[in-house]
């Protein structure tokens, strides 16, 4: 179950199981004028490699119609000294 929340221009996804209420993936996008970014993205440990990042970005898709990424890369985040940061992806 998608269960969404808006509050001022970020918009929250959270993805439970129905069973226990746990979180396996919450994802937060950041509207911007007509523009929606993907601005931060979680998924469990327990329940990656399971298609659910990939299902959160599709339904994304289907609602917002486009959905955009930073393409910087890592070092450059590094060097403004961002913690944390979702815009790369590193492997598991």
């Amino acid at each position: 179950m998608v269960n969404k929340s808006i509050k001022n221009n970020i918009i929250t996804w959270t993805l439970t199981l129905n069973t226990n209420e746990k979180i396996v993936a919450e994802f937060e996008f950041f509207k911007e004028n007509d523009k929606v970014w993907l601005n931060n993205c979680f998924v469990d440990e327990d329940h990656r490699c399971e298609g659910n990042g990939k299902y959160m970005i599709i339904e994304a898709i289907k609602e917002f119609g486009e959905i955009y990424i930073s393409s910087a890369e890592k070092g450059q985040h590094k060097r403004m000294n961002i913690e944390n940061d979702t815009r790369y992806v590193e492997p598991p």
